[in-house]
């Protein structure tokens, strides 16, 4: 069905985890071919699917717009059309927070939007394959963001890869334990009032 773009809007949740990026580039294509896919909007006419492609069509000023309307879990169904983008780190992050966040909750174990089973694969593995990752590639990224969340910006710009950044964090974590070790045992070392250590004499 068509309805007016006026009465449209970004769904609230795009925004926490996506950014509208190469809207200039979308619109010259949408000006040339128009709009192969229609959006998808929920019952408050949020965009769903399609906040980009809605973006450009408002700058157009496009009057109406083809729209599908789809019921279901708000923030799942924005990462399941959303699986083929191509996002950046930032949004791959932000996207398992949320997924996370359900399955931890128990309210994603069974996935309507998917064929992966929960009682067959770990909720990690279920979170990647909605992510449209590999589970060892969302692994890395995930102990990057706990122990240095600001080694994310730098994946997204290009100054480090992820594999640097992990084994990176890797090697100083490993310091760091190598250090409280050596403190523990400097501390645990009796000495003499001049600072030796006391020698243990055998009793005559």
């Amino acid at each position: 069905m068509k309805v007016k773009v006026s009465s449209l809007k970004h769904h609230p949740k795009n925004k926490e985890i996506y950014t509208l990026s190469s809207i200039k580039e979308l619109m010259e294509s949408i000006s040339k071919v128009g709009l192969l896919q229609p959006l998808i909007i929920d019952s408050h006419n949020q965009i769903i699917s399609g906040n980009r492609r809605f973006e450009s069509i408002k700058r157009l000023g496009w009057i109406k717009v083809e729209v599908q309307v789809k019921d279901g879990e708000e923030e799942l169904l924005l990462i399941h059309y959303n699986k083929q983008r191509i996002k950046s780190f930032k949004e791959l992050i932000n996207e398992y927070l949320i997924l996370d966040r359900y399955y931890r909750k128990g309210q994603g174990t069974r996935m309507d939007l998917t064929s992966v089973k929960s009682n067959r694969s770990s909720s990690r593995d279920i979170v990647s394959k909605e992510m449209g990752i590999s589970s060892s590639q969302l692994q890395r990224l995930i102990f990057i963001h706990k122990h240095h969340p600001e080694h994310i910006k730098l994946l997204d710009r290009g100054i480090l890869t992820v594999n640097q950044s992990y084994l990176q964090i890797q090697r100083e974590l490993k310091e760091k334990i190598v250090e409280k070790v050596n403190q523990t045992i400097n501390q645990k070392q009796p000495r003499t009032h001049r600072g030796g250590f006391i020698r243990n004499h055998p009793i005559i």
